[in-house]
């Protein structure tokens, strides 16, 4: 079965159907309202058992309902991102899922056709101002490093100021946009720079540290812009049925339900009819069983302040030939539920709480609280409940066309349009909003005029406003604003609908909308404690004749001052996109990391040779962390776009490493000193080319490169006469770079191990053997495999010229053909191991050891007198290898520790 939920005038009908397997254009047309699942519904969806599909329908295609619940609160807290990056800070919270209002845009207002308007009218254009597109903070201030342009998240929801009957609007936001180590330049709204529009239309004021601007007033906007109409023609008839479709052999059906009707006056009450409708099956054909009844206010029992209930029963008796299926029941209105004007003002609910179904083998419940309304005269309506602490309470009402009466002679006449503003506090029931209030008007600037200053009047609910004064721009848009303040601050639901009962012609010109809602609400827009630590920023813009186009998203490039390396120490801040400056501000600053750690905890050399790294290279990082995210996750991010990697805490120490600068071999691992080798070299056809995709620094905009492997190197360009689908392509997203020159670097060296460097290594060696960390360069030989294989010492080093030429042995050896010798020394100045290998030059039995002349450093060492740094003792000669084996230059590249005292390093080519 298939749940099917239409909703209009904030109610609801349940209804069920044997739709299984049928595709959703059998069954439903406007896709732009309807949901399946929580999710927009295709037309191709194919409906399955159990599938919940919810429309949100207007009655008859004329009116829509409004009714929103704010799921946010406005006041001061503070926000944390426990393990993250980001820290929190003191701000409005804002519920996930509330979207701000849509673009600034700067619009001619809209046209609306219907029985209210002339046909051939067409209004002036008339600029009007709606809220940027950028997001609600969601509860972190973004952390920026490096130079980057940023749409920063709004600290307040931005709200609308209007001229009282005129067109002239404007837009207020304030933004908490990053910690106070961030500078700015080149405001701007969507592509267009700042200083492109008078300083009359816009302004921007920027503040940071211990200023003491914290925002404009404390309020929660709605951008609404819903049409209030009044519909006299048409109807609401609304039914509950429930399908059943089950079997039995009864010779009566029993029916038990409950109703339940809500707002009711008692003295007011009017006598309501209803049809119970038992459908059923009996002989094999169908047959309708019905019921009449009558409620009067005598059968009605009191739940509750105003909310009554009836429970009723029918019973079917069969003649002859039992009842064989229950197929539905139905219980329908006959005829208004609103009698009078009491009812309709109350708003009456009448409600299909639940029913029994009984036969002589059935016996089910089933409750369904499905709406059973019928009345005439529909009327759009908006119902916003604000936050808690809300003390006043403005509506703006626009009139896109104007308002005015077109007169026979052409000339126009002023007229006045009527709303009716009810609001409630809690659950209680809805007064006026004149009632225990006090009644005002907003300027352009927020400030509160007399209602007094305005054209517009205030009866009870009602509020009847007028034309503009000057009836030549009657035609045009102009807005009403009307505020009140409540008796005590808290929770209010407001309603706001049209009172424009009148009949109207063609002639009538104009129609009222709900613009906007505005709770301004007890208390400040944020903790002033967060001053020291923040920047702030401020933005109107005023909308006026001159002002024209779209104003998209507001934004400006931001650059983070951090401490760099001047030589000597970090003491110097400037801005930077240096990786690694960036990677220690992220370590270490206290602001942007929640547990940050102490500058002692680095290994100073290695950031410093990875800050000149990227000096010399030309690496640079950018990026905005605006969700909680895991530091590491970050670091290792921009590590990865510069050559970098970092090994935590070796000997106590994060220390970092560079991959692709000149190395010197730490050392050589073969079965004398490792296990569990394995050699895996990556065959066959691997990745071709790289596609990046990236935000471009020089106009942030989306860009992506690619690069291409072919020739045995790597190119920019794709070779002539080929096309993509030539290569074996890979696409990239890369975060935290927006430099073109860096992106290219850094695939065209990803590109460059993939295809170049193909061997992999694996084995296991004892700890009190593992010298070195990730990135270190070694020597990688299964000189188990090597053949006619000889190890022995280091008699002595034949030199000619100040060159090395050879090596004279203790013994004679036999040396095959294309032989070489591996000869492990100690650097005793660095007290690190050093490994040399060299081709053989010569074969046959002999202790002398040819390779062709290189400078003799006095590294390798023959038998004598060693000189260390505190005493000499007699030294045999350096350890040799000799034999025929590929020696591979390596570069490691993970080590994974065991508990056994033990580690297996993976390796890959130098």
């Amino acid at each position: 079965m298939i749940r099917v939920i239409r909703r209009n005038l904030d109610k609801k009908t349940l209804s069920f159907h044997k739709w299984d397997w049928h595709f959703a254009f059998f069954h439903f047309r406007n896709y732009k309202n309807a949901y399946i699942n929580g999710k927009p519904l295709k037309p191709w969806h194919i409906l399955k058992n159990s599938d919940i599909v919810e429309v949100i329908e207007r009655p008859n295609g004329i009116f829509e309902i409004i009714g929103a619940t704010i799921l946010v609160t406005l006041g001061a807290g503070a926000f944390s991102a426990t393990a993250a990056i980001v820290t929190g800070i003191a701000a409005v919270s804002l519920a996930a899922g509330v979207v701000a209002a849509g673009a600034i845009s700067i619009f001619s207002g809209g046209g609306h056709s219907g029985t209210t308007q002339a046909k051939e009218y067409s209004s002036s254009t008339q600029p009007e101002l709606r809220g940027a597109s950028n997001d609600i903070s969601s509860g972190c201030l973004p952390v920026l490093f490096g130079k980057i342009q940023q749409t920063p998240s709004y600290g307040q929801q931005p709200y609308r100021l209007v001229v009282d009957g005129a067109s002239t609007n404007k837009y207020r936001q304030y933004f908490v946009s990053n910690y106070k180590n961030v500078v700015y330049s080149d405001f701007k709204l969507g592509d267009t720079p700042r200083t492109d529009y008078s300083i009359d239309y816009l302004d921007i004021i920027t503040a940071s540290g211990s200023s003491n601007f914290i925002g404009f007033d404390n309020v929660k906007a709605m951008s609404i812009d819903e049409e209030l109409s009044y519909n006299p023609d048409e109807e609401v008839n609304q039914n509950a049925h429930f399908d059943y479709n089950e079997l039995t052999n009864t010779n009566f059906v029993t029916v038990n339900y409950q109703l339940k009707f809500i707002n009711v006056d008692l003295n007011a009450w009017t006598n309501k009819q209803f049809r119970q409708t038992t459908r059923v099956v009996q002989k094999g054909n169908y047959v309708d069983l019905t019921n009449d009844i009558t409620i009067t206010s005598s059968m009605l029992t009191l739940v509750n302040e105003n909310t009554y209930i009836y429970n009723g029963s029918v019973k079917y008796d069969a003649d002859d030939d039992n009842y064989t299926e229950i197929v539905f029941t139905n219980y329908a209105p006959l005829s208004n539920t609103r009698g009078n004007s009491t009812e309709s003002t109350n708003e009456l609910d009448s409600l299909y709480v639940s029913e029994n179904m009984v036969t002589q083998t059935l016996n089910r419940n089933e409750t369904l609280n499905l709406s059973i309304n019928r009345y005439a005269g529909t009327v759009s309506e908006v119902v916003l409940t604000s936050p808690e602490n809300t003390k006043e309470i403005d509506v703006i009402i626009s009139f896109p066309q104007g308002l005015f009466h077109q007169n026979n002679d052409g000339s126009r006449s002023a007229r006045t349009s009527e709303i009716e503003i009810m609001y409630k506090k809690g659950d209680g029931e809805y007064i006026p909003l004149s009632e225990n209030t006090e009644l005002y008007i907003r300027d352009i600037n927020g400030e509160k005029q007399p209602l007094s200053t305005s054209s517009t009047t205030v009866n009870g609910a009602n509020v009847k406003v007028n034309s503009p004064s000057d009836i030549n721009v009657a035609d045009q848009l102009f807005y009403r604003p009307i505020g009140f303040t409540l008796p005590e601050t808290g929770k209010y639901t407001v309603r706001v609908r049209s009172a424009d009962y009148a009949d109207k012609t063609n002639f009538d010109i104009g129609y009222p909308r709900c613009a906007e809602v505005q709770f301004y609400v007890e208390g400040k827009v944020l903790d002033e404690s967060i001053l020291p630590k923040v920047n702030q920023i401020a933005f109107e813009a005023t909308a006026y004749k001159g002002l024209s186009g779209t104003i998209k998203k507001f934004n400006y490039v931001a650059e983070a001052r951090i401490p760099v390396w001047n030589g000597e120490d970090w003491s110097t801040v400037q801005e930077s996109k240096n990786p690694a400056a960036i990677i220690r501000y992220l370590l270490t600053d206290e602001l942007v990391n929640p547990r940050p750690i102490s500058t002692d905890l680095i290994d100073n050399d290695s950031l410093v040779m990875l800050y000149n790294w990227c000096e010399e290279q030309e690496y640079k990082a950018d990026g905005i962390v605006s969700e909680a995210t895991k530091t590491m996750d970050v670091i290792n991010e921009i590590l990865k776009n510069c050559q970098g990697a970092m090994i935590p805490l070796l000997n106590g120490k994060h220390t970092f490493a560079i991959d692709g600068s000149e190395k010197t071999p730490k050392g050589m691992f073969n079965q004398h000193n490792s296990w569990n080798f394995s050699w895996t070299p990556n065959l066959g056809r691997l990745t071709e080319a790289i596609r990046a995709s990236f935000t471009n620094s020089e106009d942030y905009t989306q860009d992506e490169v690619t690069v291409y492997w072919y020739d045995g190197a790597v190119h920019e360009e794709i070779k002539e006469g080929t096309t993509d689908s030539d290569y074996l392509l890979v696409k990239k997203d890369l975060k935290y770079i927006t430099d073109k020159a860096s992106v290219l670097k850094s695939i065209s060296y990803e590109l460059l191990c993939t295809q170049a460097k193909r061997n992999n290594f694996e084995f296991s060696v004892n700890l009190e053997a593992l010298n070195m960390t990730m990135l270190d360069r070694v020597y990688v030989c299964n000189s188990a495999n090597m053949q006619n294989e000889s190890t022995g010492l280091i008699k002595s080093v034949i030199t000619k010229n100040g060159n090395m030429t050879g090596f004279t042995l203790y013994s004679d050896i036999e040396i095959p053909e294309n032989a070489k010798i591996i000869i492990r020394s100690l650097d005793y100045t660095t007290e690190s191991p050093v490994i040399n290998i060299y081709d053989v030059l010569n074969s046959g039995r002999t202790n002398i050891v040819q390779i062709e002349p290189v400078a003799n450093t006095g590294i390798i060492q023959g038998a004598g007198e060693i000189t260390g740094l505190k005493d000499k003792w007699h030294y045999d000669g350096d350890l040799f290898t000799l034999g025929q084996d590929t020696i591979y230059d390596c570069v490691i590249t993970d080590i994974r520790y065991s508990d056994d005292n033990t580690a297996t390093i993976t390796c890959r080519d130098y």
